[in-house]
């Protein structure tokens, strides 16, 4: 079955067992879908007579405004991945833009509660559309949690704000 790049609002209808991928044999090769995976053995395991599973969609939501150092959103790995240098091919779009700058931050936490550190950023400057900053290949191993934070004080208009970031398996 293949879903279409915007997946915004389909997190809640990815059934058990399932996750976001694409199939393919390089970087942004073949369209996200859905993949089965056994979360027991953190295998994933492609379909169709692909090469198999090369990456991983990961999709935040946040509504409407954010609070100052609100965790926006956060996933716990269900497999291990990485997420790439610049992070090719990931976006972060608001329904309505900043006013003036805003600079949400990406983290990764290895230990239950806090926040972990920061391993990136995206940047809202008066626009829609949030810059990505990434310097470096970071790895998750299962049950890792992967957080977006917004800082203090938190933008007055940012809203409706979705993130996908696409990882490698």
């Amino acid at each position: 079955m293949a879903i279409k790049r915007t997946i915004r609002g389909i997190r809640d209808k990815i059934p058990a067992g399932y996750i976001l991928g694409r199939l393919g044999s390089g970087r942004g090769q073949g369209p996200v879908q859905l993949i089965k995976a056994d979360f027991n053995n953190g295998r994933v395991s492609g379909g169709g007579g692909g090469s198999g599973v090369t990456s991983i969609a990961i999709e935040i939501f946040a509504g409407g405004l954010m609070r100052p150092n609100e965790v926006v959103g956060q996933i716990i790995a269900p497999v291990e991945f990485t997420l790439p240098t610049n992070l090719p091919d990931s976006y972060a779009k608001a329904v309505v833009a900043s006013t003036g700058a805003i600079v949400l931050s990406i983290r990764k936490a290895t230990a239950v509660g806090g926040t972990g550190s920061v391993i990136g950023t995206i940047t809202f400057t008066g626009s829609a559309t949030g810059v990505i900053s990434f310097l470096s290949d970071v790895a998750f191993a299962i049950g890792d949690r992967l957080l977006v934070t917004c800082p203090s004080p938190a933008n007055a208009t940012l809203s409706g704000t979705t993130i996908l970031l696409m990882g490698n398996l």
